[in-house]
């Protein structure tokens, strides 16, 4: 186990009750999860508790995204172990760092991680919070921790979820432990300015099956027929660069798409485009989605579960088209082009819309549910 705390400053503001609270999450990498729990590892670190956040994979780059130097951040040794030996070293390396730090509250993130932090923490007197991110009923590799969860769950003081429509993955004996807090967003004070619309799509999330990109390379061939000088990029990383890379050649549409990887900055990619599609085959909550709209760009996106359709008011401040219907989703996309006015109108309403996810709302949410831990 290695431990080391970035650089950085903390607020001088100070908590009535200084709280020991530790994050659990897999990695130190850019990614939902791990950005929502910086900015609560933030927070109550200049609220004057003390914070450690605990992730299995070390990364040599460090943190995707920075930390105060008084947050404690605390990784795992390189671990090559598969299967039930993994999990059953990670349970033990939680337990061994959980007596060390003698948390209060452990607040932990996602299925897996979830599970590992309840068996780690059993017996001991802190009081536990899960929070779950993604869809473990879509997830393929996750029946097993799903069942595991809900078995468990009883365990946790509270259950954090992200949309009311993900209460359904909880037995209804867990659901009084539950409370629904969103992910936030950074509001700018006023959307981007697009002085004139030159047909920029742009998309963001990791290169996986989840995320249908496919299906956006088929509909982005359909718009590119229809208005040959369209581009799209598509930010992220991950398993299915290759195959992605190949299918937009084998539709004739590898010269317009662009995949830029990750960018240097957390959310710099709204930069890149004017309207942004998410072709999600399932959600937990898209916090891209959110970055898109909160910068005044018109998202297009599947209404799938979960997340979308409790973000965008459909045709309003966004565009909500059945999932996987790549007809509609081109369909949707090219209306918008064909429109200024109407694109320009939408990026407005959005960026009004989601300041209701702005951090200080969920932050506030939070509070309640670590007090009441």
């Amino acid at each position: 186990m290695t431990s080391n705390s970035n650089h950085g400053t903390t607020s001088t503001k100070s908590a009535r009750n200084p709280l020991r609270i530790t994050f659990v999450q897999s990695s130190l990498q850019a990614g939902g999860a791990e950005k929502v729990i910086n900015l609560l590892a933030k927070h109550y670190t200049e609220l004057g508790h003390d914070v450690s956040v605990i992730a299995f994979a070390r990364s040599a780059a460090g943190s995707f995204f920075p930390y105060p130097g008084a947050v404690k951040i605390i990784t795992m040794e390189t671990d090559q172990t598969r299967g039930l030996a993994r999990a059953v070293r990670r349970v033990r390396f939680l337990r061994s760092t959980f007596k060390q730090l003698a948390p209060d509250v452990i607040v932990s993130f996602l299925t897996k991680v979830n599970v590992l932090t309840l068996l780690a923490a059993s017996g001991m007197h802190s009081q536990v919070v899960i929070a779950e991110r993604n869809n473990p009923l879509e997830q393929d590799a996750s029946r097993v921790w799903y069942h595991a969860i809900k078995l468990l769950g009883s365990r946790a003081a509270r259950i954090v979820m992200q949309t009311e429509a993900s209460l359904v993955v909880l037995p209804k004996r867990l659901r009084g432990k539950a409370v629904v807090i969103p992910n936030p967003v950074f509001v700018p004070p006023s959307p981007l300015a697009l002085a004139q619309i030159s047909r920029k799509f742009v998309a963001a999330g990791r290169l996986e099956k989840q995320k249908g990109f496919d299906l956006l390379l088929a509909a982005f061939a359909q718009v590119l027929a229809e208005y040959p000088k369209s581009t799209l990029n598509i930010f992220g990383q991950g398993p299915e660069l290759e195959s992605l890379v190949k299918l937009a050649e084998t539709l004739g549409v590898a010269e317009s798409v662009f995949f830029p990887g990750v960018t240097n900055l957390p959310g710099d990619w709204v930069h890149a485009g004017e309207v942004f599609v998410l072709s999600s085959r399932f959600e937990g909550f898209p916090n891209v989605l959110l970055e898109a709209m909160a910068f005044g760009m018109p998202s297009v996106a599947f209404e799938c579960p979960w997340g979308p359709s409790e973000i965008i008011d459909n045709g309003k401040d966004g565009i909500l088209v059945p999932t996987g219907d790549v007809k509609a989703l081109a369909r949707a996309m090219s209306d918008l082009l064909a429109d200024p006015v109407k694109l320009k109108a939408m990026g407005r309403a959005a960026h009004t819309s989601v300041k209701k996810f702005e951090l200080d709302h969920i932050l506030a949410k939070w509070d309640k549910v670590i007090t009441i831990a």
